[in-house]
């Protein structure tokens, strides 16, 4: 599956349970690494990102924000991800309501 491909499947799966997912950076179409940024209701937030574990499948893991820290902080840490990996596809994500919702596509 193409990560464009999967991208529009988790922001469909987001909308029909009312969960706001808003694409904030489109990567490469087929092989882009995905970074999602989940906004808590206090105005902090977390970043997590897709990676490879032993078995060749994928995890979700926290990059940064366990506990949450500032927004801010995030965006920072989004640059600079972005500064290395251009191709890179981020998505924000409402946790007030939902989770990341490409967890569940695993």
């Amino acid at each position: 599956m193409t990560t464009a491909l999967m991208v529009q499947a988790a922001m469909a799966m987001a909308n029909r349970s009312l969960v706001s997912c808003v694409l904030i950076r489109r990567g490469d179409h087929d092989n882009g690494a995905v970074l999602v940024r989940l906004d808590h209701p206090d105005g902090s937030a977390s970043l997590e990102s897709r990676v490879l574990n032993f078995d060749g499948g994928y995890d979700w893991t926290v990059v940064m924000g366990d506990p949450p820290c500032p927004a801010a902080d995030i965006d920072a840490r989004i640059e600079k991800e972005l500064s290395f990996d251009p191709d890179c596809w981020v998505l924000a994500i409402d946790s007030a309501v939902g989770d990341n919702p490409l967890k569940a596509m695993e």
